[in-house]
Order: structure tokens, then C-alpha cells, then sequence
């Protein structure tokens, strides 16, 4: 069987959902529905405005099967960058990437950040190139 090299090019699809304490209602949220055949490629957290918890405040951000997938335990408590860490995986099926929010000590009374994630389609061609 001969191989084709495949021609077909596309562009990073970016995300960029803001959020803040108040719409974690039940702890998590719904922030980015993926496609199917989708791999997370880079993204980050910046936080804007601190999340206030007493002790500790950290998000995770996963997919209907793992919780953690992309960010496990990184600290809101602060302003500035939280990195996510691409993993390779497939997304086989379209589904929504969920931030998981968690404090200890006196609970938080703000907070509000941005999530940017970039990702790539397998299969998908925008333009044709050699």
C-alpha cells in the first residue's frame, strides 16, 4: 500500500472562555465543548482577580472521563498565569471540558479569570498545501 502525504492544513481553533466564582454553582462548569477528534495542544488560566479562599483555591480541568486531564490542582489564589498541560489524548467523541473549582479554609468571596485553549481537529483541512 502507498503512502500520501497528507496536503491539507488548518489553523489552531482558540478558545477563550471568562468565568468567575459565581458561575461555579455546584463546584464545576461546562466551559468548552470539543469536537470530536480534537487534540488539546497548549492553553493557560490567567487569573484577573484573585479566588479569595482562606487557605487554598484550585481548579482542575478535564474531560467526561478525567477530571484532571488538562490541569490538576493549579492554584487560583492569585493573579497571573496557570498553564495547562496538553496530553496528547484524542478526543473521540464531541464533549464538554469541565473546570472543576475547590477550596479549603474561609471560603472565597471572588475571583474571575480567562480559560484560552488551543486545539487541533484530525481530519480537518482548511486550505491545501504542496
Amino acid at each position: 500500500m502507498a503512502f500520501f502525504k497528507n496536503d491539507g492544513r488548518q489553523s489552531p481553533a482558540v478558545a477563550v472562555v471568562k468565568f468567575s466564582l459565581a458561575d461555579f454553582t455546584d463546584g464545576t462548569l461546562d466551559v468548552v465543548e470539543l469536537p470530536g477528534n480534537a487534540i488539546v495542544t497548549g492553553g493557560f488560566i490567567t487569573v484577573t482577580t484573585a479566588f479569595n479562599a482562606g487557605t487554598t483555591a484550585t481548579l482542575d480541568l478535564g474531560d467526561g472521563t478525567t477530571a484532571d486531564l488538562y490541569l490538576g490542582g493549579g492554584s487560583v489564589a492569585a493573579k497571573g498565569l496557570v498553564s495547562l498541560v496538553p496530553t496528547g489524548d484524542i478526543n473521540t467523541r464531541v464533549g464538554d471540558l469541565t473546570l472543576t473549582y475547590a477550596e479549603t479554609g474561609t471560603a472565597a468571596t471572588e475571583g474571575e479569570a480567562i480559560l484560552v485553549l488551543e486545539y487541533v481537529e484530525i481530519g480537518k483541512s482548511e486550505w491545501t498545501q504542496g
